[in-house]
């Protein structure tokens, strides 16, 4: 068997040269496309500030630094927690951001991320939420997107993020909840590639109109 197909590679030297060079071509080229870490990337979204101030005891960092800026970070969108370390001369904030995405798109094609104003819900029954008030004129939408939009995973361990949410929404055209809904949604898709979620893809929106409509998609 193998003698045969040893005699076969030499009466058809040019086929096999071919052949060769297309598994070559099509090596190098699925090469360029493995992904770079071998584990996805999935710690959380984090901003660390550290400050150094050498003639600072602990007490006197922890006033003058590591609170002020505790309370400057605090209130910021999609804020979960802050955990600080006041040492002698070094300060630590750091910040951890959730994924969950509150964005409002008005009628004149702005799009604004709104603020977070308590936990997760449904995770801690004790937790405390603001009661805050929003301004929405004729024709702006609310759009409300699960963990499982923003943190849609591409092959490559890429989380989705808010920013191409956003953007995907601001490239929407003739805003309605029923486009915004179906913007976000494709955008999630094409970042999968094909990929089966690995969470649920639920996007509300709410639409101001005489009569308020709502638009409610599950991926």
């Amino acid at each position: 068997m193998l003698t045969r197909l040893i005699e076969i590679s030499l009466r058809n030297r040019v086929l096999v040269i071919l052949l060769f060079a297309i598994a070559c071509a099509a090596g190098i080229y699925r090469m360029t496309q493995l992904p770079i870490d071998a584990f996805p990337d999935t710690t959380p979204i984090q901003v660390q500030v550290n400050t150094v101030a050498p003639a600072l005891s602990p007490e006197e960092i922890e006033q003058q630094i590591t609170l002020p800026v505790e309370l400057s970070i605090g209130g910021l969108p999609g804020l979960q927690n802050v955990r600080s370390v006041s040492k002698f001369g070094f300060s630590q904030v750091v910040a951890t951001f959730d994924n969950n995405v509150r964005i409002a798109m008005h009628a004149n094609g702005l799009v604004t991320e709104l603020s977070s104003t308590g936990g997760l819900l449904g995770i801690d029954p004790k937790a405390e939420f603001v009661d805050t008030n929003l301004d929405l004129d004729e024709g702006d939408v609310l759009v409300l997107i699960s963990d499982g939009i923003s943190e849609a995973m591409d092959e490559r361990g890429r989380l989705l993020g808010r920013s191409r949410i956003a953007d995907s929404l601001r490239s929407t055209p003739c805003v309605s909840a029923k486009s915004a809904a179906a913007s976000v949604l494709d955008t999630a898709r094409h970042h999968l590639d094909g990929r089966p979620a690995s969470d649920d893809m639920t996007v509300i929106a709410l639409e101001v109109s005489t009569t308020t409509r709502a638009q409610e998609v599950n991926g």
